[in-house]
């Protein structure tokens, strides 16, 4: 019995570990996506299914290293420049941090606001911040990450005293609102009290 019940074990582990091998001898290659900018652009993140990347780089305007926020579609490597000749001489402090899967909004930071571009308008837009915790004012915040639908988002706001971050959670549909999330801990790892 014994014997017999070690046969057929040894049975199911030996085609365990021929299927692990076969499949592994299947995979594909990765593919790499080389992309050249002139003015040593980096790309910042990539949608969830792969078809978008966002970049910053450097302002042509002025050519300081602002920020300088930029879509990419990979399927074309066309690239679509996220500041108006206006907002060149403008804005500061405009990063690109993520992209929806059809490429339609990006999130990052907008004259230090969290903010999002829409492919539909072509502008960008900051979105509404919390109250900033007691005596305290805010000294900057983004948007780090959106939803592969572009409904949601998340990111922080940060202010000075004990450089304090705030995490925020957003809707985008209509006219993007504060999802309020109460059960957030109010102590950090260091058991200090970080009043968010």
């Amino acid at each position: 019995m014994i014997k017999n019940f070690l046969s057929r074990t040894l049975t199911l582990v030996s085609v365990i570990i021929m299927s692990i091998s076969a499949m592994a001898q299947t995979a594909d290659m990765p593919n790499f996506h080389i992309l050249n900018f002139s003015d040593g652009a980096i790309v910042q993140n990539m949608s969830d299914n792969g078809e978008y990347a966002v970049a910053y780089g450097k302002n042509p305007a002025n050519d300081t290293w602002s920020f300088y926020p930029r879509l990419i579609d990979l399927s074309t490597d066309a690239i679509t420049y996220l500041l108006s000749p206006d907002e060149e001489l403008t804005a500061t402090s405009v990063a690109a941090r993520d992209v929806s899967n059809d490429g339609s909004i990006v999130v990052g930071t907008y004259n230090c606001l969290p903010g999002i571009w829409r492919k539909s308008t072509g502008k960008w837009e900051t979105l509404p911040v919390p109250a900033a915790p007691a005596n305290e004012q805010w000294c900057d915040g983004y948007v780090a990450a959106i939803t592969p639908d572009g409904k949601y988002a998340v990111g922080t706001m940060s202010y000075k005293s004990l450089f304090g971050e705030q995490p925020v959670m957003w809707s985008l549909e209509g006219t993007p609102s504060i999802i309020e999330t109460p059960n957030w801990p109010d102590k950090g790892l260091s058991g200090i009290n970080q009043e968010q």
